[in-house]
């Protein structure tokens, strides 16, 4: 079984431990899913998959570019990237999922700027958080006579959403280029050297003590392949999260689908693009400052420059969109759309029935 989308630590755990019994797991193999586990921990991820070395598991990754600069400014590539869209939904109105966060945004603002009918041909689906808490002056100033749909983030997700042949856009692996919400408890040792991270608290309280040597050594084997790039505590931030969580986040669309082929007709991340990770991989120096308020500056700068909110621009900050638009009470247990997917399209919902069918030691994350 080749797989091409899995999003929870217990499928890695049920992998390896398959492999082990049947001794066909090296021990390197071994130690490099332990240490991809716990990657994974680090950075909130119940779904890592590590590009740099997709075939050690036959995981289908998204590949890292063949070249690693351009010369394209984020503006330019978000403009042309609004216009393939654009292109690639010929007829059909796009469906943009705006949280009111700086990434969505980004695709927003990109998308109005490449349509002078973006009235007509752009539908948004958002939440009631989004357009009371987390952007409301945008949403009072642009889109009052836009089509605009405000629903329970739980209505999201459901399937017929994604099944009526609109093209659909939100801002997945934007976070990717950047670094990672763990910065946000870093401040102050963002330029710190990049290994200065294995003696924070954050890497003790996630990685665990028994895992910590097995986990340094597979982020040291990582960075020795981006040496020039990285150098610091934010630099190792955003490797590990464009290296790692790119996949998870570009692919949740798969989830919410019952036929694969339609993430890729109908289906678009708006940053899972070859141009952002060149740009990523070409612009280290900007991706944070010294504060946390500077993190995305570029994305927000090109926010501003369409709608001249200095507040935004200036004190906007990265949050998770989707963990604070549920209502009161809702947990994770709400949201079963978390699916295996393997090579012929075959679709399971965890929550439903992978527990039927994997022993119960599967769930257990080895150390």
């Amino acid at each position: 079984m080749r797989i091409s989308y899995y999003n929870s630590r217990m499928i890695q755990a049920a992998i390896l431990g398959t492999c082990m019994l049947n001794n066909e797991a090296s021990q390197t193999q071994i130690d490099h899913m332990l240490g991809l586990i716990r990657t994974g921990r680090l950075l909130g991820c119940p779904g890592p998959m590590n590009r740099c070395q997709p075939g050690l598991f036959k995981f289908d990754c998204t590949p890292l570019p063949d070249q690693w600069t351009t010369d394209h400014t984020f503006e330019q590539i978000c403009l042309t990237t609004a216009r393939i869209c654009w292109h690639r939904a010929k007829d059909r109105p796009i469906r943009l999922f705006w949280s009111g966060g700086i990434d969505s945004t980004v695709a927003l603002v990109a998308l109005i700027l490449t349509n002078d009918r973006w009235q007509n041909q752009l539908e948004i689906y958002t939440t009631p958080h989004a357009v009371e808490q987390e952007y409301p002056w945008f949403y009072q100033n642009f889109l009052r006579q836009a089509q605009v749909s405000v629903l329970d983030i739980l209505d999201l997700f459901r399937p017929s959403l994604y099944q009526d042949g609109r093209y659909c856009v939100d801002g997945s692996c934007g976070d990717q280029l950047w670094g990672h919400g763990m910065l946000s408890e870093l401040e102050g040792l963002y330029h710190e050297p990049w290994h200065k991270l294995y003696e924070l608290d954050i890497f003790h309280r996630t990685v665990g003590s028994t895992s910590r040597i097995r986990t340094i050594n597979y982020i040291d084997s990582l960075v020795s392949q981006f040496s020039s790039t990285v150098r610091t505590v934010s630099d190792l931030a955003w490797l590990l999260n464009f290296t790692h969580k790119w996949d998870y986040s570009g692919r949740k669309w798969m989830g919410r689908v019952r036929d694969a082929s339609l993430f890729f007709t109908g289906m678009h991340s708006f940053f899972n693009h070859t141009s952002f990770q060149q740009w990523a991989l070409s612009n280290p120096d900007v991706k944070i400052g010294r504060t946390w308020t500077s993190y995305k500056q570029p994305a927000k700068d090109f926010i501003y420059k369409f709608t001249r909110d200095n507040h935004y621009r200036v004190h906007k900050t990265q949050k998770s969109s989707v963990q604070w638009s549920f209502n009161p009470g809702t947990t994770w247990q709400d949201v079963n759309w978390i699916t295996l997917i393997t090579a012929q399209g075959y679709y399971r919902t965890i929550e439903d029935d992978l527990k039927q069918d994997w022993p119960s030691w599967c769930f257990q994350v080895p150390e």
